[in-house]
């Protein structure tokens, strides 16, 4: 019985461990706004809408891409070559990345890239900002932000 058991134990583990880390598979990213959930859109036509759509300032577009898992040196020099850079990072292996050139389809799948989005306004800031709870020492002009 306890053999039979622990057969079981094992085959319930190594089911739920190898649905972690798949390819392709998106993981929430966690914001001071909520939770986002992105999708594994890493495709020609996604790639294509950001390039074509995407406002660029000072000559760079700033996009977040997420990973399959964190870019170890390999990844991140691949990047860096095609002009990506990973700036600041978000639970789960996401991060925003300046780009200085088009997002390449080939070098984002190259660095195990699963998905790349944009976020709204309200998902970037504050949720605090978001419903007028601006704090006065950050108010000059009342009801102004500086």
């Amino acid at each position: 019985m306890k053999i039979h058991s622990l057969s079981l134990l094992a085959v319930h583990l190594l089911i739920a461990f190898s649905c972690f880390g798949q390819p392709g598979q998106t993981h929430p990213v966690l914001l001071k706004s909520g939770t986002f959930y992105p999708q594994a859109n890493l495709n020609e036509q996604t790639v294509d809408s950001i390039n074509l759509h995407t406002a660029r300032w000072d000559d760079k577009i700033f996009i977040y891409i997420q990973f399959s898992q964190t870019p170890g040196a390999g990844e991140r020099k691949i990047l860096s070559t095609d002009g990506i850079e990973l700036l600041n990072y978000l639970p789960k292996n996401t991060y925003l990345a300046a780009v200085h050139n088009r997002v390449s389809l080939q070098v984002l799948k190259s660095a195990k890239a699963v998905s790349i989005f944009q976020l709204s306004p309200v998902q970037k800031m504050h949720p605090a900002l978001v419903s007028g709870n601006i704090p006065s020492w950050a108010q000059k002009v009342n009801g102004m932000v500086d």
